[in-house]
């Protein structure tokens, strides 16, 4: 994997960060970007240079969206990696497959991390290697120790994602009554 490959083409090369796996090409979408996926889908995609318009985001990824508007993050932060909706891209196709984002800068060594996969590239692995692309990016981040996700009781299909990326329950943090966290050891985590 190759975190920052400026060379090859793609939809979102030139950022920095930006994660290249064998399928996927994953950054942190700008301000201005995130307002777009908010108000215009289409226009949003052709900023991107997207194939097709993606779906309409869910109501966690409008939430994530207005705050990193409201914050009035810019794109050359340090802190963008944290702070950001990183768009999912599949390579092959250009068509935007999901979405990430950390919940705020380490606390004590651990981000927290949610994700989604729109509806139409679900049970096909875009999310679990995703998910693996962030737990190598996370080992060469010096101040991250690990990455905490929380997933509800009754979603498997998500359980299955961060099992496959070599997260394990993580009982030291609770949540509500219907979820889980999990954990990985970016320093050590193999899957």
């Amino acid at each position: 994997m190759d975190m920052n490959l400026q060379t090859e083409s793609g939809v979102l090369v030139g950022r920095v960060p930006r994660i290249v796996t064998r399928r996927l090409e994953i950054a942190p979408l700008t301000r201005d970007e995130a307002h777009l996926y908010l108000t215009d889908v289409a226009k949003y995609a052709q900023k991107l240079g997207l194939s097709e318009t993606p779906c309409e985001p869910d109501p966690d990824t409008r939430d994530a969206l207005n705050w990193l508007i409201d914050v009035g993050l810019s794109y050359d932060s340090d802190s963008i990696a944290y702070a950001a909706i990183w768009a999912i891209v599949e390579r092959s196709t250009r068509r935007l497959v999901g979405n990430a984002s950390f919940k705020g800068a380490p606390i004590n060594g651990d981000a927290e991390i949610g994700y989604g996969t729109d509806e139409p590239y679900r049970g096909q692995g875009f999310m679990t290697e995703a998910v693996r692309a962030f737990v190598d990016w996370g080992r060469t981040r010096p101040e991250l120790k690990g990455i905490i996700a929380e997933t509800l009781k009754n979603n498997p299909a998500s359980q299955r994602v961060l099992k496959n990326a070599g997260f394990e329950l993580y009982p030291e943090k609770k949540g509500e009554e219907d979820s889980f966290f999990w954990r990985v050891d970016v320093s050590s985590s193999p899957y």
